[in-house]
């Protein structure tokens, strides 16, 4: 029986279709791997707003061992090294480490049971955190918190439900420390389409925002997404595999209550895997 998922994972399908894929940057990404296994991923953009940014990440795993190394534009360093499996079976290690902005070190793990998920991190900035699904069956249940040691508070603390059947998915999350109540619905259609909703209700500013999405299969090569929230922003998105190892993604925002062009965004984004 498989695990019921980390609490990150709650939601996470509809998340998906109604934000994977809406990139308003001009974008490339190229993914190779060394005969080794050795894992090279290295990402260049000119954003919106006009600053051009990239990273290079190299991974490799022998075994149950793996490190990872990233380094971008801003001389931001992180570096991971993970241990899969350690001490029990379905326990993972991570060390990782930033430098120089900001310069942290921290350690985590990853537990996962077919009842039950969970997760803790300490950091140098002595930030602890953790969290805990629970499954049973179709339904899960879960939370997580943040506490800092330094202010002797809690920063954060949400909780999460979620019901999943094979062809649709419910979610409710309590998030920001019971400020931000949400609801997710997520429902294939088909092999080729599915359609997903997120309804969110802020107290402090009782204000609400609904938000309608789809995303359909064309053929093997090609994906049509769309959504549409009721701030009045419509976005859609196509990706198509130009060949084998090459595929665009062309996504635009447009504010249809608003005819001002800052309104108005488009991204196109090229992925090489080599």
């Amino acid at each position: 029986m498989p695990s019921p998922g980390l609490f990150a994972d709650i939601g996470k399908a509809a998340k998906d279709i109604l934000t994977s894929g809406y990139n308003y940057d001009q974008k490339l990404l190229l993914n190779s791997k060394a005969s080794n296994g050795v894992v090279f991923k290295s990402s260049h953009a000119i954003l919106s707003n006009g600053p051009i940014i990239g990273d290079l990440a190299v991974s490799s795993k022998q075994g149950s061992v793996g490190v990872a190394v990233k380094v971008d534009t801003s001389s931001k360093v992180t570096a991971d090294v993970s241990l899969d499996n350690a001490i029990t079976k379905g326990l993972k290690i991570v060390v990782r480490g930033t430098y120089p902005e900001p310069q942290v070190l921290s350690i985590s793990e990853e537990y996962r049971h077919e009842l039950f998920t969970a997760t803790a991190s300490f950091d140098s900035k002595k930030i602890l955190s953790g969290s805990a699904v629970v499954g049973l069956d179709s339904l899960s249940i879960g939370g997580q918190v943040e506490y800092d040691v330094n202010k002797g508070a809690a920063t954060k603390y949400d909780t999460g439900i979620q019901f999943t059947k094979p062809d649709f998915s419910i979610s409710a999350l309590l998030r920001s420390k019971s400020n931000e109540i949400a609801t997710l619905y997520v429902h294939n259609l088909s092999s080729s389409q599915a359609i997903a909703a997120e309804f969110v209700h802020k107290r402090s500013t009782n204000s609400n925002l609904l938000t309608l999405g789809t995303v359909y299969k064309v053929d093997k090569t090609s994906s049509l997404k769309g959504k549409i929230d009721t701030e009045g922003v419509a976005s859609v998105s196509y990706s198509q595999e130009l060949r084998s190892g090459l595929t665009a993604v062309l996504a635009s925002s447009f504010n249809i209550k608003s005819y001002d062009k800052d309104a108005h965004k488009i991204g196109l984004s090229l992925v090489v895997d080599a």
